[in-house]
């Protein structure tokens, strides 16, 4: 009978050539080696299945699942019905972690007998929404766990690592088709969850690329994320109201925002933040004021 891994990572993929090797240089790098390495390739178009069968046959932990493009939600589902570890954990296949993420988390875990952790992340393309904890500690009241986190601000599930057993038990997975889809993923497992513990000093650096689907411009996109944005209050709305709490949401990280554009294009925007602002001119960055 085969040792159940102490964590099980996922990792859905497409088309991010780009970055996967360095997603994946850092977790096979970790401190923590007893981890399962579970790469969900959504219909990719370039490199990046050749890069998966490389990096698969240089360590036997990473399992490749291939599926025709069916979207985040449903590889990330597809990876969790495979995972077999005490402990599950997703990343974006564009982002990476520092190399004793997963041993800090795992220690913590352990520790206190917690079912959720929650680490600091440093956000590339906004750093002024990062976020760290400086110490470890352990909460268990719902509001509590809420206002630690941030969840209803900043409900990203790669922030966390999750005790298996909590997801399945309450049938916790992503609804197929939709976008911004974590928070109440996230919302509903620090419900369910009995302790959560914050781990300090360890990073998940959250890159958002170019190429997603947050950062598109076009007219289909924009109506598209809108609307997955109110669904995903309403539902976080709903859930918090029938179980008995509050959850405060956020639209935009920035304080203020002025965009200036010709023939749809960006011109000059300037993006006020509560430390710093920042003014750019045809999408480049060309002043930070502090």
């Amino acid at each position: 009978m085969e040792k159940q891994p102490a964590v099980s990572v996922i990792i859905p993929v497409y088309n991010t050539e780009k970055y996967l090797p360095q997603c994946l240089e850092t977790v096979i790098n970790q401190s923590l080696g007893d981890l399962e390495i579970i790469c969900v390739d959504d219909g990719s178009t370039d490199r990046s299945p050749e890069i998966l069968r490389q990096f698969a046959q240089r360590d036997s932990r990473i399992k490749v699942i291939t599926q025709e493009n069916g979207g985040l939600c449903a590889a990330r589902n597809n990876g969790l019905k495979k995972a077999s570890g005490t402990f599950v954990s997703f990343i974006d296949s564009d982002d990476y972690i520092d190399l004793d993420y997963y041993e800090k988390h795992y220690q913590a875990l352990c520790k206190y007998g917690a079912d959720i952790s929650c680490a600091g992340f440093y956000h590339e393309r906004l750093p002024d929404f990062s976020m760290s904890y400086d110490k470890e500690q352990i909460y268990c009241d719902i509001d509590d766990k809420v206002r630690v986190t941030r969840v209803g601000i900043c409900g990203y599930v790669w922030r966390y690592v999750f005790r298996k057993e909590i997801l399945l038990k309450n049938k916790l997975f992503f609804e197929v088709g939709r976008v911004i889809e974590d928070v109440i993923f996230s919302i509903s497992a620090l419900y369910y969850g009995r302790i959560l513990v914050t781990i300090p000093g360890s990073r998940y650096f959250y890159r958002q690329n170019n190429n997603s689907l947050l950062c598109a411009k076009d007219k289909a996109a924009q109506k598209r994320i809108k609307e997955g944005t109110q669904k995903s209050d309403k539902d976080v709305a709903e859930f918090a109201k029938a179980h008995g709490f509050k959850v405060p949401l956020l639209k935009n990280p920035a304080e203020k925002k002025i965009k200036f554009n010709i023939l749809g294009l960006p011109l000059f925007c300037y993006i006020k933040y509560k430390r710093r602002s920042h003014i750019y001119f045809c999408g480049l960055k060309i002043i930070k004021i502090k």
